[in-house]
């Protein structure tokens, strides 16, 4: 996409997975001041919330693909509990090598990091973030699997025959 920038006005009270995934140009974020659900840190979108607690607690929307990381690492802001699926995917050349994921980090979304050029992936949390997925059509007639592409390339995956339209019957 073209889109250089992108405002987030002050009545968005939701931004959907890969809602930026393919904005190739896209390296400023701004947040209307007036806006309660999402905020933009070193122009870094994030979304913040109260946990059951009332603790406050972000999301990692969107880092821009074409915002350059500083000395090529991305650090991800203390207090992140989950990174979006399609977060950080798709990242121009030369962007990041490196990402730190704080310990409070507790899932990362499908493709948060797919094809992002991050080859260096620095862990915090004590226990090994839950990594989402999500079911993909293969391309072949009743091959569906469970992906896991939540990093540079894809992990691994389970085919399956399975007819997910009618999950109680099998080919």
């Amino acid at each position: 996409g073209k889109m250089p920038s992108v405002e987030i006005t002050k009545s968005v009270d939701y931004i959907g997975s890969a809602a930026f995934a393919n904005a190739s140009n896209l390296n400023t974020i701004t947040v209307d001041s007036e806006n309660t659900n999402y905020f933009v840190e070193d122009n870094v979108l994030y979304r913040v919330f109260n946990d059951r607690y009332g603790k406050t607690k972000y999301e990692l929307i969107t880092y821009p693909a074409a915002k350059v990381a500083t000395a090529g690492t991305i650090v991800i802001k203390e207090g992140t509990v989950a990174i979006k699926a399609y977060a950080a995917a798709g990242l121009n050349s030369g962007v990041a090598t490196k990402v730190i994921i704080p310990y409070s980090v507790k899932t990362i979304g499908s493709g948060a990091f797919a094809l992002s050029g991050i080859k260096d992936y620095t862990f915090h949390p004590i226990t090994a973030p839950k990594l989402l997925t999500e079911i993909m059509d293969t391309g072949l007639d009743g091959f569906r699997g469970l992906t896991y592409i939540n990093f540079e390339t894809t992990l691994l995956s389970f085919i399956d025959l399975n007819d997910f339209s009618n999950p109680t019957s099998s080919k």
